[in-house]
């Protein structure tokens, strides 16, 4: 390696000088810088497809040669990314600083850093993920170390992080200046660089995390949000359930599930989630990794693990890869144990977005360590809940998937305020631009609760008129048919139940469910032949053997 030529303190005291009190310049986009392996022809083109998109000057790309592989060692990382990304950096004037005189025992280049003018720095499909742990390394860490803590692998975009922070020893974290900073001040944004990734199983997927929050923003995020806090650890679960508050208090309808040992699947209902936020499975499951769960577009989820992000090219193991390739347009994860302290807090990144923020704002206020384990996923640009505008919903381009769930957003919050009869007038509003069956079962759900049965029957006859249904609304029918059952309409719910049962390839747990609940109705209904036929199936079903 060569040793770059000593300059005296006093001219790198004058240069810093020099940066010190200039502005910030340029719109956010324009302040985006994206990195790409020059060595993979997909990942310079993802780049200048996120630069297209976000209008952001392709002169802001800069693809370096490197190791395609997910797992690098940490002299290679020095060697073939950090070195040349922050002299690459500097000489674009993105960071604000003067090379200065030798390399460090780890053979990272110097440099005098007073600051820094990039907004986030985007990271493409195709640069390594993680950096494995080296134990000779590990001979300049203190011999008092808690050795659970000694070790120096870690998330290549969690230590590029550091690219404007004075070098700091490898092993171990650092705090993160932006954790809990709802605003920040410049000195501590120019103390970091905020990380996202585009990335997952395939370039499409990576492409797709692009388009699809470009298209939220215009069109909204819309739908309801799942949460499984029930974990090993009850200040996980408390996380979890503030995440779940919050998302309720905004609006949306939210079914958080706290019993032990009983995860969020097809046996429970799942249409439109536009967030799942849940712990403790160490392999994405059922749905989530289920196309036919088919997210809304801009979708967020999250699953608590410390192993989340081991990998991001398969769709069967580990959880941010899988996510993405279903849909979902942000995530965060773990690529090594990190420590459930260490990791993302669900409601600090929940709070941001709610707040207006953007994907990359809320994963550094939710992160309270940098030079670690975690990662981000998605366009760090995404703001899927800008200010708000007051256009009436009737008036607003929405896609007619959607329609229901931002009615019932507004409803929700309408009755919140305990407003129940402009709930129902903006429900009633919302079903003749779009009939659906959510905004008819909480319509009927309302009348229910304000007295009218009657009413709450008229809103339930459009199940009459339906002879599909999709995998990811069958369980809104089956809450449609309990409701028939409150309102004395047994034999309409024991018909609907029968009409779902026949549906043929739904999931295992989704049919059991089902079974279930069928079972108890037609015994109740005093339909013994239909029970005992319906037991039958059940028990095939829990053997394995349908």
């Amino acid at each position: 390696m060569k040793i770059r030529k000593l300059l005296s303190w006093q001219t790198l005291m004058l240069c810093a000088l020099g940066f010190v009190g200039q502005s910030v310049k340029g719109s956010e986009a324009e302040r985006v810088v994206i990195l790409a392996n020059a060595n993979e022809s997909e990942s310079v083109a993802l780049a200048e497809h996120y630069a297209d998109q976000r209008e952001i000057p392709r002169a802001n790309i800069i693809a370096l040669p490197m190791s395609a592989e997910e797992t690098i060692t940490i002299p290679r990382f020095i060697e073939e990314i950090f070195n040349p990304l922050r002299v690459a950096l500097m000489e674009a004037d993105w960071l604000r600083g003067v090379p200065s005189v030798r390399f460090d025992r780890y053979g990272r280049g110097e440099a005098v850093i007073v600051g820094h003018n990039i907004a986030y720095l985007v990271v493409c499909k195709g640069v390594p993920l993680r950096m494995e742990n080296d134990s000779d390394l590990l001979s300049y860490a203190p011999e008092d170390m808690d050795p659970r803590m000694k070790i120096n692998r870690a998330a290549v975009d969690s230590e590029l992080a550091l690219l404007a922070a004075p070098l700091q020893p490898m092993v171990f974290h650092v705090g993160n200046p932006l954790f809990e900073q709802r605003a920040p001040s410049r000195s501590r944004l120019s103390s970091v660089v905020r990380v996202s990734r585009l990335d997952g199983p395939s370039y499409a997927d990576a492409r797709r995390l692009v388009d699809n929050a470009i298209e939220a923003e215009r069109r909204g995020l819309h739908g309801r949000a799942y949460v499984d806090a029930k974990g090993p650890f009850p200040h996980g679960d408390a996380w979890l359930e503030s995440a779940a508050a919050l998302l309720e208090t905004a609006g949306f309808d939210t079914d958080l599930r706290r019993e032990q040992n009983e995860l969020l699947d097809w046996g429970h209902r799942l249409d439109a989630p536009a967030f799942y936020l849940g712990w403790y499975r160490q392999h994405i499951y059922g749905p989530w990794k289920d196309r036919r769960l088919d997210p809304p577009v801009g979708a967020i989820g999250f699953h608590l693990h410390s192993f989340s992000a081991t990998s991001l090219r398969t769709t069967e193991r580990w959880w941010a890869g899988g996510l993405v390739a279903n849909g979902f347009a942000a995530t965060v994860g773990n690529v090594y144990e990190p420590y459930l302290e260490f990791t993302h807090r669900p409601q600090l990144f929940v709070e941001k977005l709610l707040s207006g923020g953007t994907w990359g704002e809320a994963v550094f206020y939710s992160l309270p360590v940098l030079s670690w384990q975690s990662m981000a996923l998605g366009d760090p640009l995404y703001r899927p809940f800008p200010e708000a505008v007051d256009t009436p919903l009737a008036t607003r381009d929405l896609p007619s998937g959607a329609i229901a769930y931002a009615y019932l957003r507004e409803m929700n919050l309408l009755s919140g305020e305990g407003k129940l009869a402009e709930a129902r007038a903006l429900g009633r509003e919302g079903f003749e631009r779009m009939p659906s069956v959510p905004l008819a079962l909480r319509l009927a759900e309302l009348a229910e609760k304000a007295g009218d049965p009657l009413a709450a029957k008229q809103h339930l006859a459009i199940l009459e008129f339906i002879s599909t249904y999709p995998v990811n609304e069958v369980m809104v029918f089956r809450e449609a048919a309990d409701l028939l059952v409150k309102l004395g309409e047994e034999a309409q719910a024991l018909g609907l139940y029968r009409k779902l049962i026949a549906q043929s390839g739904l999931p295992r747990a989704q049919r059991g469910a089902l079974l279930g609940s069928a079972v108890e109705l037609a015994e109740s209904a005093g339909q013994r032949s239909l029970a005992g036929r319906w037991r039958s199936d059940l028990a095939r079903l829990e053997a394995g053997s349908d």
